[in-house]
């Protein structure tokens, strides 16, 4: 794949860190992204978010991002979904 754009990396972090901190405020007066109720922005969000641990993106300074996290990752329907992925 080529050496690592460090440059890049730094940018992407930078952007990342920017725009967790805008949802992580949107958060702090809501526990959902679109509705009252978990829908289908947040099942997309929790998808791509939920490759922080992999790439050891820290999330310790977004508590609401991180509590709504946990409210999707422990819903039964994500464990099923995991189980069935690792097949």
């Amino acid at each position: 794949m080529g050496e690592r754009d460090q440059k890049g990396c730094e940018e992407a972090l930078k952007f990342a860190h920017q725009q967790i901190a805008v949802v992580d405020n949107f958060l702090e007066s809501t526990q959902w992204l679109a509705n009252d109720s978990l829908s289908v922005a947040d099942l997309f969000a929790f998808a791509y978010l939920e490759q922080f641990r992999p790439i050891q993106f820290p999330l310790d300074d977004y508590t609401h991002v991180q509590s709504w996290y946990d409210r999707i990752e422990g819903r039964e329907s994500i464990t099923r979904a995991r189980a069935k992925a690792s097949g």
